[in-house]
């Protein structure tokens, strides 16, 4: 009982410090200026989920705990790439399809067959983004390399939120499983914000179209995909 008291109690503080520094970065981006500072509250923000989930670490459920915990260790290395490196955009994303592949592993809850079961899986995705590539070149798009990870890497987290939602309506007594769900609906959404933040570097776009949909999405994004790194991360108990 004492431990369990022990975790509420560092469960309300983490939920606590996560709301304030996400107030605070969301009060930078709409004033602007502080577009650094903002990055750095952003990041310690991600650290936190992750030193949360290796606090909370399940001995009774090792499979769960260790897919959540590598999957929020290399989402800080992709968050290094995109949020605060600036470039190596590629790196970011495959850091990210390296963590969608984890929750998928995660997801598979026959862990013994999980290496067929991934394979079959990591094949079909891999064939469906082919196939949009291919489309997209028929259509004469400019289709660059960090465009065909995105394409993979969005197949990867639209399978796995699918998937997500399945096995949380199959076990609603499970709330862990629900609030990974959750967090996979709110990532799917702050992900389709930076495909539309993009959007005006491959379509041409006039500015008055481009400007408003720019400083819309990059609030969005994160509106986002803070709450879904922290449904993801208090997912590793059920709370």
């Amino acid at each position: 009982m004492k431990a369990m008291g022990r975790s509420n109690k560092i469960t309300k503080l983490f939920i606590f410090i996560q709301i304030i520094l996400y107030l605070a970065f969301l009060y930078f981006d709409i004033i602007g200026g502080y577009s650094m500072i903002s990055s750095y509250i952003k990041y310690f923000f991600i650290i936190l989920c992750l030193l949360y989930a290796l606090i909370n670490y399940d001995v009774t459920n090792k499979h769960r705990s260790r897919c959540l915990i590598l999957g929020l260790g290399f989402t800080l290395v992709a968050d290094y790439y995109l949020l605060l490196l600036g470039y190596h955009f590629e790196y970011g994303i495959i850091a990210f399809i390296i963590v969608q592949q984890i929750y998928g592993i995660m997801l598979d809850r026959n862990w013994r067959l999980v290496t067929n079961i991934f394979l079959k899986r990591f094949f079909i995705q891999l064939l469906i983004t082919f196939f949009i590539v291919f489309l997209l070149n028929y259509l004469d798009l400019d289709i660059e390399l960090t465009v065909i990870l995105a394409i993979f890497y969005f197949i990867n987290i639209l399978t796995n939120t699918f998937r997500a939602i399945k096995v949380s309506m199959a076990s609603k007594e499970d709330r862990s499983s629900a609030l990974f769900a959750l967090g996979m609906i709110l990532f799917v959404l702050c992900d389709i914000n930076v495909g539309l933040f993009n959007l005006s570097t491959y379509l041409d776009l006039s500015v008055t179209v481009a400007i408003p949909i720019i400083r819309i999405t990059s609030l969005l994004m994160w509106l986002f995909y803070a709450p879904s790194q922290i449904l993801i991360g208090l997912s590793i108990r059920n709370i």
